[in-house]
Order: C-alpha cells, then structure tokens, then sequence
C-alpha cells in the first residue's frame, strides 16, 4: 500500500486517493476547476466515485460549497491502490 503525501505535493488531472477525515476516496485535482468569490480561477478536488464527504456538493471540494460552508478539505494523498478488473 502507499503512503499518503502532503497534499499541496498531489498531482493534477490524475485520479489518486485523497483523505478528508477519516475518510479516504479517489478525486482528481483539476487545475483552475473553480472560481472564488472574486471570479479568479482556483484548482478543485473532484470526487470520483460516489464515496465522498457529504458537504462536497456535487462530488467536489468547494470554499462556499451549496449550504454556503466551506467543504471538509482534503489533509493528504496517495497513489491508488490497484484494482481488480474481473479479467482471469
């Protein structure tokens, strides 16, 4: 298994695990995926499954998210674990 990495070290538009809490799931960072208050462009995590904390509206991390709070954000990164595929 990987060992998590400080977050600010986490690749772009590249499908890795991310850990909010104690919960861990696969996000991307995207670069420039969002906007702040002031319309500059912000990157954004981007859940990629369904498995994500609750306060990321819409499966993505915001600073506003749609009850007007800031989403739980993401504390570390990992590369993901591999998965099966069915294939014999």
């Amino acid at each position: 298994m990987s060992k998590f990495r400080q977050i600010d070290t986490a690749p772009y538009g590249r499908e890795v695990e991310v850990r909010c809490g104690r919960k861990w799931f696969p996000a991307i960072l995207v670069k420039d995926g969002s906007m702040t208050e002031d319309e500059a462009p912000c990157d954004q995590w981007q859940a990629t499954t369904d498995s994500f904390p609750r306060n990321w509206s819409d499966g993505a991390c915001w600073a506003s998210n749609a009850d007007g709070n800031m989403s739980d954000q993401p504390e570390e990164w990992r590369h993901l674990r591999a998965r099966a595929t069915g294939a014999a």
